[in-house]
């Protein structure tokens, strides 16, 4: 069972991986700039914003015509301030 959860973290990681890679490759340029500024300065001064732990978790329907009362029917995404 470990393993299957194992397995399924790294194809999660995977996706956010291509997500990320995809957002990046057709983004404006200043926007690749400004996001490149922002991670140099959490290096440089060891210091994450604190409202970058914040966000609101909304639940969307993996399947609409699945039960609706089970909550494995659900996948959350969450959106950040």
């Amino acid at each position: 069972m470990l393993l299957l959860l194992m397995n399924v973290s790294e194809a999660l990681r995977e996706a956010r991986l291509v997500v990320l890679t995809t957002l990046m490759q057709y983004a404006h340029p200043s926007l690749v700039i400004h996001i490149k500024m922002l991670i140099q300065l959490i290096v440089k001064h060891s210091y994450v914003p604190e409202g970058f732990g914040l966000g609101l978790v909304i639940p969307l329907v993996k399947d609409k015509s699945g039960n609706l009362n089970d909550s494995d029917n659900y996948r959350g995404i969450t959106i950040g301030p």
